[in-house]
């Protein structure tokens, strides 16, 4: 499937980030001249109660509450400044579970949203880490004060999966689109605990092959017009490997292919994955494509928000474990 960005979804929470989150929404819109629309859940304290048996006040306030919204989301497309038409939308129900309703009857290539530099702890339970896991399409989450153009360096995360293939998609659209440079990066994991005195002779042959396919994913790059590339492979945990990069090559945005689960393997009790811990460890936009389409047999309205003990993910999540 390639990439493409032709309708873009902005949930809008109309706090402090709104601005610049729709700002960089409208910049992407008029640069692929994408149509957008922006939308925001209600929550309970923004809505009057309903009851079975509403007094005429009470209706009143109910209608004068569901107005203000109105105002205030349009007030908040009127200051970004938009070059491009957006539509509007406001919308009562749980967060995430509405906002991915309304991306599906839109039919939305791209998600845009808010989201603060944060502890994973935190991230894990935000809109944005929900969106970023359960939502069909490509989900990019915006830091604060984010330039409106922030495409000019690429890093992108690989393990030549599924998953890779569809974000070296994405990561082809933009930079040809952008003039961006990427960086493309591969993690090898370390030797286990246990291994032998000859490990470092099994190392060569895993080291050869992880280049020569980073050889290959540069070629595929080179050949859809991208030539301004650097690569590089490392030894280590993924995370490490992503934070050590980006703090060397500073990066204007990090793509990463999503691996795709099961209603069978998924669990509400789930750590954290590499994704929610990029997003929660910089202050950098990243854009999450999904390698495989998410089964229809999930009920987003049912999803469970479960507890679980905070780690870090550790080497066994694979290669390059993108998931969130």
């Amino acid at each position: 499937m390639t990439a493409s960005i032709q309708r873009i979804l902005c949930p809008i929470d109309l706090g402090r980030t709104a601005p610049s989150v729709l700002r960089c929404a409208a910049s992407i819109a008029t640069t692929f001249g994408a149509t957008l629309e922006a939308v925001h859940v209600r929550t309970s304290g923004e809505r009057a109660q309903w009851t079975p048996f509403q007094s005429r006040t009470e209706l009143v306030e109910s209608v004068m509450a569901s107005h203000a919204t109105e105002q205030r989301l349009s007030q908040v497309v009127e200051g970004a400044r938009a070059k491009v038409h957006v539509r509007t939308k406001v919308l009562d129900g749980a967060t995430a579970a509405t906002i991915i309703a309304e991306a599906e009857r839109a039919e939305a290539d791209l998600l845009v949203i808010g989201a603060a530099a944060r502890s994973a702890w935190w991230q894990r339970r935000s809109t944005a880490c929900d969106l970023s896991s359960q939502a069909r399409c490509a989900v990019l989450t915006v830091p604060v004060d984010v330039p409106a153009m922030f495409a000019r360096r690429i890093l992108l995360p690989v393990d030549f999966s599924v998953a890779t293939d569809v974000a070296l998609d994405w990561t082809i659209l933009l930079a040809r689109t952008f003039g961006s440079h990427v960086d493309v990066l591969h993690a090898l994991p370390p030797e286990s605990k246990g291994s032998h005195a000859g490990a470092s002779s099994l190392k060569r042959p895993r080291l050869a092959v992880a280049l020569k396919r980073l050889a290959a994913t540069i070629a595929r790059l080179r050949e859809a017009g991208v030539s301004d590339t650097t690569s590089v492979v490392v030894e280590g945990d993924t995370l490490d490997a992503i934070l050590a990069r980006n703090q060397s090559e500073s990066s204007d945005l990090i793509v990463m292919g999503n691996h795709a689960v099961t209603q069978q393997v998924r669990n509400p009790d789930a750590t954290p994955g590499t994704i929610a811990w990029v997003r929660a460890s910089l202050a950098v936009p990243v854009l999450s494509v999904r390698g495989a389409p998410v089964s229809t047999e999930w009920q987003w309205q049912d999803l469970r928000r479960g507890g679980g003990a905070l780690r870090k993910p550790d080497v066994a999540e694979g290669p390059l474990a993108l998931s969130n």
